[in-house]
């Protein structure tokens, strides 16, 4: 009986160990590692973007582990491929909490890939630290489990209206070419509302399916029909597409776009058709001159990987570890996953990130509430404002 006992026990402790399970019982914590899932698209549409992802939290990681990790403990960080999939999404969240062990869930890349998890998360008390999406969604209504980062896709939509207001465009004529999805209509709420606040009419609003041929000229015409004057495009990478056919046809609204698309490569892809353009950013952009964020970014990509180059993506993923980080720091040395819950919660005005600011508290999941405005001069997307909020 008694070496029955011992048999079982001793399994017990071999399945422990090979989940790292700590001494505590928490699942993927030992006195040496945190095993962190990250979930990217690496093989489908946004791969270019989940790369960069992957890259720049792996960079700021590898900082924090030749200095030390946090309280004594390394990071590391297991990648699943979802494709942009939300299936595969979930699919890889089950793999990497059941067979791998991971002590929390980071960065997910998509709105829709993101949501997949929510109720997995859930039940499974899992924290989920910086999901790379601005849905509303993901802090509205607040979710224990979950910390988003990022100024949401309709508070930007109202940011950039306002903006357009401040600086004096009147009577103007919207026209939003949106992907037909969470994120699209996430910016689409946000303009229709912005529009409402300052009297101006929507003249068109033109889906695009996901994963389909980038072709945008019935989607220009439409509107150009309607008498748009200015066109805000719920795009990512498709930016670019939409920006050189209205050059190719010698249509030149006032183009917006969302955070996703304020990134150096897609003004640089789209080449003379990008000039003028207009997006947000919901932290500094990297190339920042002096936040101390930005710097430590430059100089640890000079150090580990000097032929990668500086993009917001990469910055981006940068950030969420450095605010992950945080959190394990305020969660203290006796690391659980309800640990992180409360360390998360005690984060109030972190600026140790390229973020404004970043504050939790039991109600509040957001991050941050603030953008700065962007526009295409010279080839580069260059700051017209400081944070600013609604």
């Amino acid at each position: 009986m008694n070496k029955t006992i011992h048999i079982a026990g001793f399994f017990l402790i071999l399945a422990s160990v090979a989940l790292g399970v700590g001494s505590k019982g928490s699942p993927g914590v030992t006195d040496n590692e945190i095993l962190i899932g990250n979930i990217q698209d690496l093989s489908g549409p946004m791969a270019y973007l989940g790369g960069e992802l992957k890259h720049g939290a792996e960079l700021y990681f590898r900082h924090v582990n030749e200095s030390g990790g946090v309280y004594g403990r390394k990071i590391k960080m297991i990648t699943e491929d979802h494709q942009y999939n939300p299936a595969m999404s979930l699919a890889a969240a089950k793999k990497l909490l059941d067979r791998d062990g991971v002590f929390c869930l980071f960065n997910v890349i998509g709105t829709a890939t993101a949501s997949a998890l929510f109720n997995l998360v859930e039940e499974q008390g899992v924290p989920f630290i910086a999901p790379a999406s601005n849905a509303s969604s993901m802090s509205d209504p607040p979710k224990k489990y979950v910390f988003a980062t990022d100024t949401p896709y309709d508070a930007q939509g109202r940011i950039l209206c306002n903006y357009l207001a401040q600086r004096g465009d009147k009577n103007a004529k919207i026209g939003i070419i949106y992907q037909d999805d969470d994120f699209g209509k996430d910016c689409m709420k946000g303009v229709k509302e912005g529009a409402a606040s300052h009297g101006w009419k929507i003249v068109g609003a033109e889906p695009f399916q996901r994963g389909s041929a980038p072709s945008f000229g019935p989607h220009l015409t439409s509107l150009r029909n309607k008498g748009a004057t200015h066109i805000f495009l719920g795009l990512v990478l498709e930016t670019v597409h939409v920006l050189r056919m209205a050059e190719a046809v010698g249509y030149s609204p006032q183009f917006l776009g969302f955070a996703p698309s304020s990134d150096p490569r897609i003004a640089q892809k789209a080449g003379t058709a990008a000039e003028g353009f207009i997006s947000n950013i919901y932290m500094v952009p990297p190339q920042h001159p002096e936040h101390p964020a930005a710097i430590l970014y430059r100089d640890l990509l000079q150090k580990y990987d000097p032929e990668h180059q500086m993009g917001f993506y990469n910055f981006y993923g940068f950030a969420a570890a450095q605010v992950l980080v945080e959190g394990l720091n305020l969660a203290g040395p006796d690391l659980t996953r309800e640990g992180l819950v409360m360390g998360m919660e005690k984060m109030k005005e972190f600026r140790g990130s390229p973020h404004p600011s970043i504050t939790y508290g039991p109600g509040d999941r957001a991050g941050g509430s603030k953008t700065i405005v962007l526009q295409v001069k010279d080839g580069t997307p260059s700051p017209v404002t400081r944070f600013v909020g609604e």
